[in-house]
């Protein structure tokens, strides 16, 4: 059945646009490995510590993007279809035997993809097939969205509305063919996709895990699931039990894994996750396999971080940024430093659903009215953005000095005055009594947020509004944040690093039926959505194309203004002299970065 499928996919071959088939063929190059032939380094252990707390959620990021849970999910997992290198998107080689590419009559593409021989699980259970389906089926079930997550928008999958509404439980835009071969059917427009192969990038789960009792089947028209050989798809009970029980949950305790480390110890009250080598681990895409015995991820506060590393209880500190903790970290003697452009900002949040976040006037009287100028020369390093984006991001380096020239236009300038007269008129149109409230929501344990919080009042108060803060722990400012608890501010002070993918789509899509858990500031504009969209589908690799979109994206965000964009400037990682191979400004992440990581001996 699987192989007469394909015959069939073959056969209704009719040839899409010259640009198309040009652009699908530049997608499917894959990573060359190699053979890592480096021994492990027995008794080696290194302590990472980190700035941001840990929410938890280290399979999937179905319920939160939390950088530290990132970090812990890279170690975890592998054989992801897609990886990242050179700042463009290539099948694995390692795990991806071969991948090919036939249209379809309405101009789709099926993707069909052989996984390599030998791919297990930590625990020895073989990797199929079935283990990429079944993940695509879980990450567009409707059960997760009923369980508070974010189904992945999948939505240039054929199939993909019918089966995330649960009109049928046939994905059928993606199909089975044999243990060891899936497909995928990508829509026409979505062929033009600047970032092509991403969109088929998949992480295999462990269908025996986290839905026991299932196998995924496929009678040509599409992959769905069944159970006790009745078809059945993802239930909301079943997922509670196995993915979000908050001590053996999947999605919190994953134990059978497929990446370079496995969970040793989970003490997340604490504030730390243990691992240890997973011997099973061929390799990530390029086959190299990790030396380092042993990791522990330790949370620690921004001010203790220096005495740390100077007495040897964290090795290595990943992502710093204030500028006091820096230049403490260069004072202690036996480290290297490592700093990297970060790819994303910090910035002001609305929550445009509510409160004084709500009008759009009253947005732009809070942003004129914060002197973002003074605010960023009173940190040292931090370099000022005007719109959603990180010095580290390709676009930064990549777009013509025009593009580049245009970004500062875009600001919101400092004008108290012309903020007051904004506030004034909405307060008589609405009939709101003066002075108007603006909830501010900041991390109890963040200092940075004590500079943002005095420079907000500061503003607020010269033209005649109130700021009352919210102290939240980081888990709940997220939670609140991601619409998974009931909001209480107005305003959100987070940061965000965009991964290598930047599609703002995503989160600020003004479709109704779009993520609203990603679309976190609540933002409904249609001419955003577009601009997204249009920067998105210009071509796979058209950098300028995309470049150009990726303007005039900015352009209406800017109008929009969702957010307030405030300031970015670089990460620094300071490490033990002893470890070497530590390449984090190009993989860009330190769990991705410590596969090939070492330590040197005399």
């Amino acid at each position: 059945m699987r192989k007469l499928l394909l015959l069939l996919l073959c056969a209704l071959l009719v040839g899409g646009s010259a640009a198309h088939a040009a652009s699908v063929q530049d997608w499917l190059q894959r990573t060359a490995p190699g053979d890592d032939h480096r021994q492990v380094q027995a008794g080696t252990q290194l302590t990472v510590g980190t700035a941001t707390a840990m929410s938890g959620y280290f399979a999937t990021d179905l319920w939160g993007v939390n950088t530290a849970d990132l970090d812990v999910r890279n170690l975890l997992h592998g054989y992801q279809t897609v990886v990242w290198s050179q700042e463009r998107p290539w099948f694995n080689g390692l795990a991806i035997k071969s991948v090919t590419a036939q249209s379809v009559m309405d101009g789709a593409q099926v993707f069909v993809m052989e996984i390599a021989d030998g791919l297990t699980y930590n625990d020895g259970t073989p990797i199929t097939a079935q283990d990429y389906v079944f993940s695509l089926l879980l990450e567009a079930s409707a059960a997760v969205e009923a369980l508070g997550g974010a189904a992945r928008d999948l939505r240039y999958i054929q199939g993909f509305e019918a089966y995330r509404a649960g009109e049928t439980g046939v994905f059928a835009g993606v199909y089975l063919i044999s243990p060891m071969e899936f497909a995928v059917e990508i829509t026409q427009d979505a062929l033009m996709d600047y970032y092509g192969p991403e969109l088929l990038r998949i992480t295999p789960y462990p269908i025996s895990i986290i839905a026991p009792g299932y196998e995924v089947r496929d009678e040509g028209s599409g992959a769905f699931l069944v159970k006790d050989e009745m078809p059945g798809g993802l239930t909301t009970e079943l997922l509670a039990e196995t993915l979000l029980d908050p001590a053996e949950g999947y999605a919190r305790n994953p134990r059978v894994t497929c990446g370079p480390y496995m969970l040793e110890d989970l003490a997340l009250s604490e504030g730390r996750v243990s691992f240890t080598l997973n011997p099973r681990f061929a390799g990530d895409a390029w086959g190299v396999r990790p030396v380092i015995e042993k990791l522990d991820f330790v949370v620690v506060d921004e001010a203790d971080i220096a005495q740390k590393l100077a007495f040897g209880e964290i090795g290595l500190i990943n992502k710093a940024f204030n500028p006091t903790v820096v230049s403490q970290c260069r004072t202690v003697q036996g480290l290297s430093e490592t700093m990297y452009d970060r790819t994303g900002l910090a910035y002001l949040a609305f929550a445009t659903e509510r409160g004084a976040g709500s009008n759009a006037n009253v947005r732009l009287a809070i942003a004129m009215a914060l002197d973002r100028d003074a605010l960023v020369s009173k940190q040292p390093d931090f370099v000022r953005v005007h719109g959603l984006y990180g010095p580290g991001q390709w676009m930064l380096r990549e777009a013509s000095k025009d593009v580049l020239d245009a970004l500062p236009s875009l600001d919101i300038p400092y004008d108290p005055e012309g903020a007051k007269r904004l506030v004034s008129a909405y307060c008589a149109s609405e009939n709101i009594p003066e002075p108007l409230q603006v909830v501010f929501a900041r991390s109890a344990q963040s200092r940075l947020a004590d500079t943002v919080e005095w420079a907000l009042r500061d503003g607020l108060s010269s033209i005649g509004m109130e700021l009352q803060v919210v102290s939240l722990s980081f888990d709940d400012l997220l939670a609140q944040y991601y619409h998974q608890q009931d909001r209480v501010a107005d305003v959100y002070f987070l940061g965000e690093d965009f991964p290598a993918a930047f599609n703002p789509l995503n989160g600020l899509s003004g479709e109704a039926d779009a993520q609203g858990y990603r679309n976190a500031t609540s933002v409904n504009d249609t001419a955003l959505a577009a601009r997204a969209k249009a920067m998105l589908l210009t071509g796979f690799g058209n950098r300028s194309g995309y470049t150009d979109g990726w303007l005039a994206f900015q352009s209406r965000f800017m109008e929009v203004l969702p957010m307030i964009p405030l300031y970015s400037g670089a990460y620094h990682d300071f490490y033990t002299d002893g470890l070497a191979g530590y390449d984090v400004a190009v993989k860009g992440s330190w769990a991705l970065a410590i596969v090939g990581a070492y330590f040197e001996r005399e």
